[in-house]
């Protein structure tokens, strides 16, 4: 009998020892799980903040290469738009210069005569 206390008393400090190494193990477990997860999303969402850095940077790059077109073109049109105000500006002051020369060329009561003629249209 000496020996099933004996042995009970072996079972029950080893399933005691179990028990609280089991308890002391399960907390280590779930830190290090929990720990293994978050580095794992860590490292994803560094993974995904880069690359929406690279994206980001993408587009801002795009966006400069429009703006520099976009002035190049407002630069190049206004230039254009000047030349060809300068030159619309020279005819009429030709025109202007050649009406006055005609009108000086021409007596005065040819253009009171003209005035009173009625049109052969109407």
């Amino acid at each position: 009998m000496d020996w099933i206390s004996h042995v009970l008393a072996s079972a029950a400090l080893s399933s005691g020892l179990l028990l609280a190494l089991g308890f002391l193990l399960r907390r280590l477990i779930t830190e290090r799980l929990s720990h293994a997860i978050a580095h794992e999303y860590d490292v994803r969402l560094e993974a995904l903040r880069l690359q929406n850095e690279q994206a980001l940077e993408a587009l801002r790059e795009a966006r400069a290469e429009r703006e520099s077109f976009r002035g190049l073109a407002y630069s190049t049109l206004t230039a254009f738009q000047a030349a060809t105000l300068e030159r619309r500006i020279k005819a009429v002051e030709i025109l202007w210069q050649a009406l006055q020369e005609i009108r000086s060329a021409v007596p005065y009561y040819i253009h009171i005569a003209e005035m009173e003629v009625p049109s052969q249209g109407v």
